[in-house]
């Protein structure tokens, strides 16, 4: 179900919780973090990035096919 149609379900009381993804900025409703997704670079041992102790996003801008 799309964020805006369980919000609606929540405003008009047809529902008592619903899951979303990401917190809602300035919202009025009370709402708790589940959990948090932690993403990894994976890349071949003889790629350059391989040794490096930290990558920032700009770092990964030549790599592609």
């Amino acid at each position: 179900m799309p964020t805006q149609e369980i919000l609606k379900e929540l405003d008009e009381n047809n529902i008592e919780i619903g899951i979303l993804d990401g917190p809602l900025n300035g919202s009025k409703y009370d709402f708790n973090l589940l959990f948090e997704v932690h993403h990894c670079l994976i890349v071949n041992k003889q790629n350059p990035l391989a040794h490096r102790e930290k990558i920032a996003i700009n770092d990964l801008k030549y790599e592609h096919k």
